[in-house]
C-alpha cells in the first residue's frame, strides 16, 4: 500500500482536483453562456458519453499494452481537453470540450483500477479503494474552490489554464515512477469480450442495474447543484464553496467507509448511500437560500460517502480471473450510461416538468435500486468463490 503513494495516490489527487474543477466550471460556463439547463444537461451528459465510448477500449488496452500506457494517454487527454475549453465561446465546441474529458476521466480511472484489481487482494481492497477515493473527494473539495474563486476573479479561460496545469502535475509522476505493474493473465489464456459478457450476464443484470442508477443519482447531484444554486440566486463563488462543503464531508467518510467495506459488507455501505442521496434529491426544491441549499448539499455528500469506492470494489470483486480487464472496461461501461443519460434527461425534464417533479422522478429511482439490492444482489465478499476472493 506504501508504494502505490506516488505512482497512484499523488497523481490520482492532482487529477481528482483537475477534474472537480471541472465539473463546476464546465456548468456555469454553459449557464453563463445562456445555454440554460438543457445545455447543462448536455454538457454532463457528453461527459458521460466519452466516459462511455472509452470503457471497453481502456479495458481491452490494458490487457494489451499495460496500464501505464493507457494512463499516460488518458492524462494527456485531459490535459488537451482542458486546453481546447480555453478558446471555447460557443455551446457545441462546450460539449466537445466535455467529450474529451469523460473519454480522459474513463480512460484514467479504469487504468488505475486494473491495477489495484491485480495487486490487492478482496480482504484489503475496500480499504486500498476507499483511499483512492479519498483522493476523488479531496479533488471535489479543492477543485470547486479553485473554480469558484477564480471565475470570480480571473475568467473562466484562467482557470481552464489552471485545470490544465493540475494534469501536467498528475502526469510527471506517472511517467517517472509508475510502472506496469498488473499481470494480465488474459495474454497466457486469451478470452474475447463476448465471453466475458455472457459468463458475467447474471451481474451485469444484477448489481449492475444498481450501478447504473446509482450513477444518475451521483450524476444528478452534479446537476442540481449548480442548476438549483443559480436558480435561486447563488454567485458562482458561493456555488462553488457549497460544493466544497459538501466535499469535505464526503472526503470525511473515506476510513469508515472502507471499514465498512472491508468488515461488514458491500451492501451495508451501499444501501445507505443510496437512501440519503434519493432523499436528498426530493428534498432539494424546499431550498430557499444559501443555508437551506448547503444543508441539502451536505447530507448529500454523506450519502456519497458512505459509497465511497463501491464502484470500483465491486467491480474488482466480480471481476474473473480471465478477462478480467475486458470485464472491468465492460462493467464500466454499465455504470456509466446512467452517468451519460441521467443529465440530459434531466435537462429536459427540469425545462418541461419542473425542478419539483424532476427531483420526485429521480428520488423514485433510488427506491427502485434499494428494492433491487434487497431482493435480487447477493453480498460479494459471501457469495464469491474462494478463487474469485
Amino acid at each position: 500500500m506504501r508504494a502505490l503513494v506516488v505512482p497512484l495516490y499523488l497523481p490520482s489527487l492532482f487529477s481528482a482536483i483537475g477534474r472537480g474543477a471541472t465539473l463546476v466550471a464546465l456548468p456555469l460556463f454553459a449557464l453563463d453562456i445562456e445555454g440554460g439547463a438543457a445545455l447543462v444537461g448536455l454538457v454532463l451528459a457528453a461527459r458521460g458519453v466519452g466516459t462511455m465510448f472509452v470503457d471497453i477500449p481502456a479495458g481491452l488496452l490494458v490487457a494489451k499494452l499495460g496500464d501505464k500506457t493507457v494512463m499516460v494517454a488518458s492524462l494527456l487527454c485531459l490535459l488537451v481537453g482542458a486546453l481546447l475549453a480555453v478558446p471555447t465561446q460557443g455551446p457545441w465546441l462546450l460539449i466537445v470540450v466535455a467529450l474529451v474529458h469523460g473519454v480522459g476521466s474513463g480512460g484514467w480511472i479504469l487504468s488505475r483500477l486494473a491495477v489495484i484489481t491485480h495487486l490487492i487482494e478482496m480482504r484489503q481492497r475496500g480499504r486500498v479503494i476507499s483511499v483512492v477515493a479519498a483522493t476523488e473527494r479531496t479533488g471535489q473539495l479543492l477543485g470547486p474552490i479553485i473554480a469558484g474563486a477564480g471565475i470570480q476573479y480571473f475568467g473562466y479561460d484562467a482557470v481552464f489554464i489552471l485545470i490544465g496545469l493540475c494534469f501536467i502535475f498528475a502526469l510527471v509522476p506517472v511517467i517517472l515512477f509508475t510502472t506496469t505493474g498488473a499481470r494480465h493473465v488474459e495474454r497466457h489464456r486469451p478470452i474475447s469480450l463476448w465471453q466475458v459478457i455472457y459468463r458475467s450476464r447474471h451481474t451485469f443484470l444484477g448489481p449492475g442495474s444498481v450501478m447504473v442508477i446509482l450513477s444518475m443519482l451521483r450524476s444528478a447531484r452534479l446537476f442540481l447543484i449548480p442548476v438549483w444554486g443559480a436558480t435561486i440566486a447563488l454567485t458562482p463563488l458561493e456555488i462553488s464553496q457549497i460544493f466544497s462543503l459538501a466535499a469535505l464531508l464526503d472526503v470525511m467518510m473515506f476510513l469508515p467507509a472502507g471499514y465498512i467495506l472491508d468488515h461488514l459488507g458491500r451492501k451495508v455501505s451501499l444501501i445507505p448511500c443510496i437512501v440519503l442521496l434519493g432523499l436528498s434529491t426530493l428534498i432539494l426544491p424546499l431550498t430557499t437560500d444559501y443555508w437551506s441549499f448547503a444543508s441539502v448539499a451536505m447530507l448529500a455528500g454523506i450519502a456519497n460517502g458512505f459509497g465511497t469506492g463501491i464502484f470500483m470494489t465491486l467491480g474488482s470483486d466480480y471481476a474473473p480471473r480471465y478477462g478480467g480487464n475486458q470485464f472491468l472496461g465492460v462493467w464500466r461501461l454499465v455504470g456509466d450510461s446512467g452517468q451519460a443519460g441521467g443529465p440530459v434527461a434531466l435537462g429536459y425534464a427540469v425545462e418541461a416538468l419542473g425542478m419539483t417533479y424532476s427531483c420526485v422522478g429521480i428520488s423514485t429511482l433510488a427506491a427502485v435500486a434499494v428494492v433491487l439490492l434487497l431482493s435480487v444482489v447477493a453480498e460479494p465478499t459471501k457469495s464469491l468463490n474462494p478463487r474469485q476472493r
